[in-house]
């Protein structure tokens, strides 16, 4: 079976991102990746792995509450009654 390996360039492609950002969170460790001399390059199972992490992060951000809203209130600027 053959491997095929993915850029950074194309994984960039695929979540939406630049080649910079893939590249930068590969350097401080949060992308699985495989250095290739001084490419980054991803497996398909890296890529799938990759992908499970954007499709958690917004489900996550779709049910987080937003910062500085309490259910209670319509507004963050909602004043409290005395």
């Amino acid at each position: 079976m053959e491997n095929k390996w993915i850029s950074a360039y194309d994984l960039a492609e695929l979540v939406g991102k630049s080649q910079w950002w893939v590249i930068s969170r590969c350097r401080s460790g949060e992308l699985p990746h495989q250095k290739v001399g001084r490419d980054y390059r991803f497996t398909p199972a890296q890529v799938d792995e990759i992908r499970r992490m954007f499709e958690r992060r917004a489900r996550e951000a779709e049910t987080a509450p937003l910062p500085g809203v309490s259910p209670r209130s319509r507004s963050p600027y909602a004043k409290s009654p005395p």
